[in-house]
């Protein structure tokens, strides 16, 4: 099994918003190393307006469609020939449509530390610079025209940056309705009659619209186009040319109404295409461009980055502003600016977003004819209802973060239905100075307060099952010792819910398309994921493991994420032959979980979410006594072995003292392991805490102390204390020691003193901290609280940051099976998992459980000589 077929996507950390409360925006900018980072502070924004501008972002368009496809795009190539083309590089944080929307209008990669574009959902404020805050300082009326406003979160990033958003919902004429919103010959329509629209008024404007009939998979086929653009062997290029097509429309348009002396039109890809595809791949060059009716004049256009484009559109349309981007203030790589400071990026983007939520209690106030609703422990308004339309009825659909995900007015008649879902919330202010009000967490369980002008509500976090009465009826049987419960959920599409596997406590997030997941007589837990959506031809290798599966009599499941697609038809009778009559007929987005036993297969199939819970056996790891054998053959590798706080000598241990390093180094070890604090004036030293080091000294006072009086007292009378001098100068003469640190949360500066960063590994206790080592070469083992808090990330993040080394006890080696099975399946072999055994123990045990073929190792004082 690849990395690549599990169940992990865009993961960099989990990371709570909550920070950006205490962790603010100022410290943040700090982390930079630039000089003048502040100036991305969004203090005082000045502008004077140039032209009009028209962005179009065109869906996963590359600039090889125009350059060595001109049967595809003969319109964009007489553009090319006759204004201004410009090669552009991707930018990595900016590679997906919301992202690439975030960067093009904040000159910021979108690092948020979660997943696609989710943060963005409630979003209220921005405190960085954008180009809306351009426009509207200098005047510009805003518009985004975009096929969906309501996904995942994007309408109200827009609105946060000053535009009107208008998608199918708000077009007066009724349009096909697609899984995107509307096709793009709809998009384009409405495109013209908003600039005609803007033009009959007397301020500039800015319209900007996003297409998406070049989506991967192959596009979005729109058979009216047939007769208008030659037919094409794949669906993609039909759509390559319906959008080149529509261009040339509008610009048609733009010259019969005289717009183009005064508008500035600017085309760029949102970013590459996210697929393989025969038109892809016949392509010789990749990668993104601005096509656009103005020179630029004042940007620097040797080699342009995705990152740029604040500045482009400035300089393209010639408005005149005070505002300051970051691609203005780095250097000439901006990928390289970017990937060598992420997580200082995501810090700066997390704190400079201001989003709202209901779950701390909330406020709604009828005053005058509006609903104010209003969030107590922010004190920010979250959206305000104009009464007096129609029904003065409204439902606001919430995430799972209680974050408003979209507000819309409904029929008296549809109040019940609307009060019975998750997640909402429900007003009634259709009668004079009264409002009656309907909370639904996510349980179902609904709060009713009604109130003459003001009612209150107080939330609490619950833990919920989502129950949509769904259950799949398993007949389950009281867990015995030998067994455990495997818990499976399949998410729908529309359900816009997770979808995960839960063995135990062990929690692991499913991914799109078919998830294959097998349970082994052992309790081996293993989960294959196969992209039946994006990658059709998956499905000949799902009915391949699914066979072999059988063979070896494993307990065998399906479950499907998201969508699987629809093209089990064409293996109608391999899959029927395996008993999977359903998933041959499961239609694109449904919800469906099967279990494949030796003599009987089961189907369930749901449009929205289907739930689930099987016995499996219990997988126990044993901890038995080393026996002298197994000793003597352990003890001939060093790296097997760190000596703890310097090692024990003569029977004591944590004296973290220069006899203590001298004595194991000569027994063999290699790896010494050293609790670091502070002194009052702030020195590195080698302590494991100021009260045993009181203990071991004898000292009366208060502590921390000075330097000077920590290196005055000898430890337990005999043993001497080592400052960061007297470690260097011990790692100086012991060139093939290693260094693992304990304690010290001050990663930069400790290894900015340390002798040699390729001898030193530091215990790490947030994944900041282990993205600031990676930054620093130094060499992070994440404590046993990360891995609590990541859980099933715990993998990802280890490969994305490249890290090696985890520490944590053996006695929760049960705890973390499952999580270092997959990372052996993962190809982790290679990786050394530390084991940390309680200091001062005599018993010399080993793990009787393979981890990356190595034995449970962080051994602490083992009192025997190492060969």
């Amino acid at each position: 099994m690849s990395f690549d077929n599990y169940v992990f996507h865009n993961v960099y950390e989990i990371y709570s918003l909550q920070r950006s409360n205490t962790y603010t925006l100022k410290k943040a900018l700090e982390q930079l190393p630039l000089k003048n980072a502040n100036e991305l502070l969004s203090n005082t924004v000045s502008a004077k307006a140039g032209n009009n501008v028209i962005f179009l972002s065109l869906e996963s368009f590359e600039k090889g469609f125009i350059k060595e496809r001109p049967d595809l795009t003969p319109f964009l190539n007489k553009l090319k020939r006759e204004y201004h083309y410009y090669d552009l590089n991707p930018t990595t944080g900016g590679d997906w449509t919301s992202a690439s929307a975030y960067m093009a209008l904040t000159g910021m990669p979108a690092y948020f530390g979660e997943d696609g574009n989710n943060i963005f959902q409630g979003s209220q404020n921005y405190k960085l610079n954008t180009l809306g805050q351009v426009f509207e300082s200098a005047g510009y009326s805003m518009t985004y025209l975009i096929a969906n406003k309501d996904f995942s979160g994007i309408n109200d990033m827009l609105q946060t940056f000053g535009f009107e958003v208008k998608s199918e919902t708000d077009f007066d004429e009724n349009y096909e309705r697609i899984p995107w919103g509307l096709h793009d010959k709809d998009l384009f329509n409405e495109l013209e009659k908003e600039i005609l629209l803007k033009k009959n008024n007397n301020t500039p404007f800015a319209i900007y619209a996003s297409t998406v009939a070049t989506h991967f998979p192959d596009g979005l086929y729109d058979k009216r186009m047939e007769g208008i653009i030659p037919a094409q062997r794949t669906d993609l290029e039909f759509m390559i040319a319906a959008v080149d097509y529509y261009i040339g429309e509008l610009f048609e348009m733009l010259n019969r109404e005289n717009l183009l002396d005064s508008t500035t039109v600017i085309i760029v890809p949102d970013h590459q295409f996210m697929a393989t595809h025969p038109v892809i791949d016949d392509l010789k060059e990749r990668g993104l461009f601005v096509l656009s009716t103005e020179k630029l004049e004042e940007v620097e256009t040797k080699e342009l980055y995705q990152l740029s484009i604040p500045e482009i559109v400035l300089d393209l349309s010639d408005i005149q502003t005070n505002a300051v981007f970051l691609s203005h203030l780095i250097g000439a790589d901006k990928n390289q600016f970017i990937d060598a400071n992420r997580s200082h990026l995501r810090d700066i983007n997390v704190a400079a977003l201001t989003t709202i939520n209901l779950d701390k209690g909330f406020t709604i106030t009828k005053d005058n004819q509006q609903l104010i609703i209003k969030i107590l422990d922010q004190e920010i308004i979250a959206t305000n209802l104009k009464l007096g339309n129609n029904s003065d009825v409204y439902q606001i659909e919430l995430d799972d973060q209680y974050r408003i995900v979209k507000t819309q007015e409904i029929a008296q008649s549809q109040l019940k239905k609307a009060v019975l879902k998750p997640l909402t919330l429900t007003i009634d202010a259709s009668v004079e100075d009264t409002i009656s009000s309907f909370f639904t967490d996510i349980d179902g369980i609904i709060s009713y307060k009604k109130g003459k002008t003001q009612v209150d509500f107080e939330t609490y976090d619950v833990e919920s099952k989502f129950d949509v009465n769904n259950t799949i009826t398993e007949s389950i049987v009281d867990l015995d010792q030998n067994t455990t419960s495997l818990f499976l959920k399949s998410s729908s599409f529309n359900s816009k819910k997770l979808s995960y596997v839960k063995l135990g406590e062990q929690q692991f997030l499913l991914d799109r398309g078919v998830n294959l997941i097998t349970v082994d007589q052992e309790g081996t837990l293993l989960i294959d994921r196969f992209d039946t959506y994006l990658e059709p031809e998956t499905i000949e290798e799902l009915i391949e493991s699914i066979s072999k599966a059988k063979q070896s009599k494993k307990h065998i499941f399906l479950v499907v994420h998201d969508t699987a697609g629809a093209s089990f038809s064409n293996y109608d009778v391999q899959l029927k032959n395996l008993g999977l009559k359903k998933l041959v007929d499961l239609k694109n987005r449904q919800a469906y979980i099967a279990t494949l036993k030796q003599t009987e297969t089961q189907e369930y199939v749901d449009n929205l979410i289907l739930e689930s819970t099987f016995n499996v056996p219990l997988k126990k790891v044993q901890l038995i006594k080393n026996t002298d054998i197994a000793i003597n053959k352990f003890s001939k590798d060093v790296d097997r072995f760190i000596a703890h706080a310097g090692g024990k000598i003569d029977g004591k241990v944590y004296t973290n003292s220069l006899e203590a390093m001298d004595l194991n180094y000569k027994k063999g070890f290699r790896n010494f392991e050293l609790d670091i604090i502070k002194t009052t004036d702030n020195h590195f030293v080698a302590a494991h805490d100021w009260d045993i080091w009181k203990e071991q000294t004898g000292y009366s006072g208060n502590t921390p102390v000075t330097l000077e009086v920590f290196n005055s007292y000898k430890l337990l009378d005999n043993y001497t204390a080592i400052d960061m001098a007297a470690i260097n100068k011990w790692f100086k003469k012991h060139k093939d020691a290693i260094l693992i640190t304990d304690k010290t949360r001050d990663v930069k500066g400790f290894g900015d003193l340390f002798i040699d960063r390729n001898r030193l590994v530091m215990e790490v206790f947030t994944t900041k901290d282990a993205e600031i080592a990676r930054a620093n070469s130094i060499k992070p083992m994440l404590s046993e609280n990360i891995m609590d808090r990541l859980k099933d990330q715990l993998i990802p993040f280890m490969k994305i940051n490249q890290i090696e080394h985890l520490a944590f006890s053996r006695n929760s080696i049960q705890k973390f099976q499952v999580v270092l099975e997959q990372a052996n399946e993962l190809g982790y072999k290679s990786y050394v998992y530390h084991v940390n055994f309680q200091a001062g123990k005599d018993e010399k045990y080993v793990i009787d459980y393979e981890l990356g073929k190595v034995y449970g190792m962080y051994a602490d004082q083992w009192n025997f000589k190492l060969d």
